[in-house]
């Protein structure tokens, strides 16, 4: 989490600010001026990631991309511009990601986004979106253990891997030991018993809210992957039943390869296959709805929308104002419903002894 440390905020900032000032106070608005976000890739649903960000004033953006810019680019993508074709798409995307909120620094990189994080620079958040195949898991799994080697044993970057594929959308969040203020309501105290004067009824007198700092510890992305379902299991969370559909059709998507984009329900359905044999879920269990989510054009409603979870949950992150609700999202755009889990189950915040406000 961003330091606290105080940071002088300017009668300009105060009047941009205004409204996020009322909501979240200046010290959460201090960590957001004081962050530092890394995003890798300028697809459609990095610029809702950016656009959202860049508007609620952090400190500064470096946005990393060398893919050429083209004709599909600059439909499915409102940051860059039609006169953009054949230039990087994260230089293309500057200049309109800059003119959001001027008090920014955007800089941009014409670099590939699976190279190691260079030396010497040093971010609160990074955040890569991709597609989600077998080779863009194997990119995350890269990017996670770069940042480990760079940081330590428990990285404070906090790293978010997302990706948009049609109708369907994933979000993984690692932010290792988090540390956040949750509301917690209780019971009013009732006030002493009057020693004089007539007695008064002891009837309950309402609730108050109190904040508490707790800690929520992240599991690493390989743990996740390897999550063993077993037919057998005893315990509920690991039963093949409990499995999310969303974390199902991402098991799918990471045994394709480039080679098979684009990708079309017959072929998924021939993958889920193999996939259900081996988790020991009926075959049945995913429709071919589920699977017509993952093929197609991309969709401006579901990067718009998962641009804009991923962002508050980032702006959460920073600023540590709230409870994390879990570490996956999984959103299927057909049926315009969103899936947020703890994945392993065992993962779940933890209560900390201190600091109670």
């Amino acid at each position: 989490m961003v330091s606290s440390t105080e940071v002088c905020i300017s009668e300009e900032e105060a009047a941009l600010y205004d409204r996020q000032l009322r909501l979240w106070g200046v010290e959460a608005q201090n960590r957001l001026k004081r962050s530092r976000i890394l995003l890798l890739g300028m697809t459609p649903l990095a610029a809702e990631l950016a656009k959202n960000l860049v508007l609620v004033g952090i400190q500064s953006l470096t946005v990393v991309d060398d893919v050429l810019t083209t004709e599909e680019d600059v439909t499915y993508n409102f940051l860059i511009p039609c006169e953009a074709v054949g230039k990087p798409r994260s230089t293309a995307a500057l200049s309109r990601i800059q003119a959001l909120n001027p008090m920014v620094r955007v800089s941009a990189l014409s670099a590939d986004c699976n190279n190691p994080i260079p030396e010497g620079h040093t971010y609160d958040v990074v955040i890569l979106t991709s597609n989600c195949v077998e080779s863009d898991i194997a990119n995350w799994i890269a990017l996670k253990n770069n940042l480990r080697k760079s940081t330590g044993q428990v990285p404070e970057t906090h790293l978010v891997l997302a990706s948009a594929m049609a109708f369907f959308g994933v979000a993984f969040l690692d932010l290792g030991f988090h540390e956040f203020m949750a509301e917690e309501v209780l019971p009013k105290k009732r006030p002493a018993p009057s020693t004089t004067g007539p007695k008064k009824s002891q009837a309950a007198s309402g609730t108050e809210s109190t904040f508490v700092k707790k800690v929520a510890r992240y599991s690493d992305l390989q743990d996740c992957l390897d999550i063993t379902w077993s037919i057998t299991s005893t315990c509920p969370s690991l039963s093949p039943k409990s499995i999310p559909k969303g974390f199902l059709l991402l098991e799918v998507l990471r045994r394709c390869t480039i080679a098979d984009l684009p990708l079309n329900i017959e072929f998924l359905k021939s993958v889920w296959t193999s996939v259900s044999a081996t988790l020991g879920v009926d075959s049945g269990f995913l429709s071919d709805e589920e699977f017509a989510c993952c093929c197609g054009a991309p969709s401006p409603s579901v990067n718009a929308v998962l641009g804009g979870v991923v962002a508050q949950e980032v702006v959460r992150a920073i600023t540590g104002k709230g409870a994390p609700y879990g570490n996956w999202y999984f959103f299927n755009g057909l049926q315009c419903s969103m899936t947020v889990e703890w994945l392993p189950k065992e993962d779940i915040c933890l209560a900390s002894a201190t600091n109670s406000v």
